[in-house]
């Protein structure tokens, strides 16, 4: 009775495994989308609004606007006010895609314009791919991209904690990104030429914040494209870079988003974390968490166990699943850094350029029906009689 038992649940494992495998070697991959409202800009009152302005010169500004496609409606002039951008996601949204309700973006593209108390939708993607950059879907593209994720990745490691408190080194940190994302590409072999003063993206001579260029500058002449800081960094612990591309959004009158880098939350259930704890005790909560946060219900099918997964892009606090109450006292605040980056790194750095890691779980409807089909196969195991003596 036992080993027709143990037959019907290893037949059962063995098929929904299969089946895991089959969706996600041809399942299409779900995209980790967010909606979110522009609060504005993070910066404290100011008598004199022209200190929140950068000036600049970008050669190719036609070019990229042209490259993103219809919807967009560039500034009417290259003075865009900078600093750390808050968002928050309404209520009745349901998905975070890993950010946390209120959450801070910087911007990934001077061009386009965001106008605060509208409604944008994003979807969340790797820094590393050439849309990023709006560089060709190639070899040369994908290297491009690589390369520019490696600098920028360095800039939030090195300088990203401070922007949260310090206006100025927000407004510096902005600029530097800007400098990152729209420079000329530049030779394998030789350091990215990262300087505001010459180029195709340069500072104009002429601005209302001149000490703010003089810090991005510096912060930039640092940077050589090492990103362990960022993974050395402990303040950033359990975070990950993400691009969050912009999208025709109709909340906004069918305007394309404004592009934005961000740190996304990675603890939690990663790619496939809904199968091992289906099996073992963890039920459907196990599959809530490959499923990137349906949160999960408790108790196990077959062995027991409480189920259950924080949800979110990538199974990460707060994410596609989370249901927490909506924020009440916008703007965010954040409390300093009271650690240093002088410690062994807390993060593992990747080995190459990262991949899509959205998890892709089996459908829900032929998971649940395999184990239907080998609880009644056991439960007929078990009642059959014996005919061998």
């Amino acid at each position: 009775m036992a080993t027709g038992l143990r037959a019907a649940l290893a037949l059962c494992v063995g098929v929904l495994l299969a089946n895991c495998s089959f969706a996600q070697e041809f399942a299409p991959e779900p995209k980790a989308e967010v909606t979110a409202i522009y609060n504005g800009l993070n910066l404290p009152p100011v008598q004199d609004a022209r200190k929140t302005t950068f000036t600049y010169v970008y050669t190719l500004r036609d070019q990229w606007l042209k490259t993103i496609g219809r919807g967009v409606v560039g500034g009417k002039n290259n003075s865009p006010g900078v600093g750390i951008l808050d968002w928050i996601v309404p209520a009745e949204e349901f998905g975070t895609a890993g950010m946390d309700r209120q959450f801070r973006t910087y911007c990934a593209e001077a061009p386009v314009p965001a106008i605060a108390g509208l409604t944008y939708k994003f979807e969340v993607m790797s820094p590393t791919v050439p849309q990023a950059y709006q560089q060709e879907d190639t070899e040369a593209g994908k290297a491009d991209a690589y390369r520019r994720s490696q600098y920028i990745r360095e800039l939030f490691g090195r300088y990203y904690i401070v922007s949260l408190t310090d206006p100025r080194a927000a407004k510096a940190f902005q600029i530097s990104l800007w400098e990152i994302v729209h420079e000329s590409p530049w030779p394998v072999d030789q350091p990215a030429p990262l300087d505001l003063n010459k180029g195709a993206f340069t500072a104009a001579k002429q601005q209302d914040d001149p000490e703010s260029v003089a810090l991005a500058n510096q912060y930039l002449g640092t940077l050589t494209g090492n990103d362990n800081v960022f993974y050395e960094n402990p303040d950033l612990a359990g975070r990950e870079l993400v691009w969050m591309r912009g999208m025709v959004s109709p909340l906004a009158g069918n305007a394309v988003a404004q592009s934005q880098f961000a740190l996304q939350y990675v603890k939690g259930g990663g790619v496939g974390a809904g199968v091992a704890p289906l099996i073992v005790g963890g039920g459907l909560g196990g599959l809530g968490g490959g499923f990137g946060g349906l949160g999960g219900i408790g108790g196990g099918l077959l062995a027991g166990g409480a189920g259950g997964g924080a949800g979110g892009f990538i199974g990460a606090p707060g994410g596609l699943g989370s249901s927490s109450s909506p924020p009440t006292q916008p703007p965010i605040t954040t409390v300093p850094p009271t650690t240093t980056t002088t410690v062994p790194p807390v993060n593992s750095p990747p080995t190459g350029p990262p991949e899509n890691t959205t998890p892709v779980p089996a459908p829900a409807g032929i998971v649940l029906g395999l184990l239907a089909v080998g609880a009644l196969v056991g439960r007929r195991a078990l009642v059959r009689p014996s005919t061998i003596r």
